[in-house]
């Protein structure tokens, strides 16, 4: 058997940007999914993070050097019981067999671990979540440090690209003006982000294990911007006849900004990002 590399949660909207960049890169991918209606064609396996069993015929039928681990069950409003097994338990099955393997382990947590009262966030903010979420992502982080394996921890900001998942507004703005929809902005509009493109998360997580880089990493844009620039970014892009209708309002949040690793030596400015999507769009 050859050796592979393992990605759980390889069709979701992260997962599948990783897996593609890895096949570019010419390595022997083993893609964990809980869709069986794909799981005969090439390189997809079965793997449910809610069955166990799953996870350990995966790794008892081959031979795998790297994990990279990604799926997860998102749930902001959920309590920690409900994503115990999922985010919790099935992580450290994955961290066991990894170790019995000597795989190397890299694991998508994210900035979720900390406050969302912290407006800056740098490698020394120490994580304190505010939801279930990000408690589930923080204790899969503990028994992967205390493990024993080699492992790169990525604590993800917001990720916006093509098909986005709509808890992310940004996605949910960028997707409206694909619709050719005009966008508004009634409040937050001086609060500022620094949202990673997907395409650069790829590239990182690829970083990581090419480089075999080990420790805790934070993932975020190097570009700080406000929601209105953001919004006037994709309206002139996506639709440049039609204006964005923009006012101050309330805020309802702070502003959040999370200082990049070095991880990503160069990174997709927003704009270019958003042409990206754009032709994305139009080959899809």
């Amino acid at each position: 058997m050859k050796n592979k590399t393992l990605i759980t949660g390889s069709t979701g909207f992260i997962g599948s940007h990783i897996a593609n960049y890895f096949e570019k890169k010419g390595h022997q991918l083993l893609k964990g999914t809980k869709n069986k209606n794909i799981i005969n064609e090439k390189n997809y396996t079965y793997l449910n993070l809610s069955d166990i069993s799953s996870i350990e015929r995966v790794f008892s039928e081959n031979t795998i050097e790297t994990v990279i681990h990604f799926g997860a069950k998102i749930g902001f409003n959920n309590n920690l019981a409900e994503l115990q097994k999922e985010n919790v338990t099935a992580t450290q099955v994955i961290v066991e067999n990894a170790l019995k393997h000597d795989a190397f382990f890299v694991f998508a947590s994210g900035t979720i671990v900390y406050s969302s009262d912290e407006e800056y966030v740098n490698e020394f903010t120490i994580p304190n979540p505010s939801n279930s979420y990000g408690e589930s992502k923080l204790l899969g982080e503990k028994y992967i440090i205390q493990s024993g394996v080699r492992y790169c921890i990525h604590r993800i900001s917001g990720v916006f690209g093509h098909n986005g998942p709509n808890h992310l507004s940004l996605n949910n703005s960028i997707m409206k003006a694909i619709k050719g929809e005009r966008l508004s902005l009634h409040s937050n509009k001086f609060l500022k982000r620094n949202y990673i493109y997907v395409k650069d998360v790829a590239k990182a997580v690829y970083k990581s294990v090419a480089d075999q880089i080990e420790g805790i990493h934070i993932l975020s844009g190097e570009e700080i911007k406000t929601f209105e620039e953001m919004i006037i970014d994709i309206s002139s892009t996506l639709t440049p006849n039609i204006s964005p209708e923009i006012k101050q309002g309330k805020n309802t949040s702070n502003s959040q900004v999370y200082k990049c690793s070095n991880l990503l030596t160069e990174q997709t400015r927003f704009i270019e990002a958003i042409k990206d999507i754009k032709n994305d769009h139009l080959k899809s």
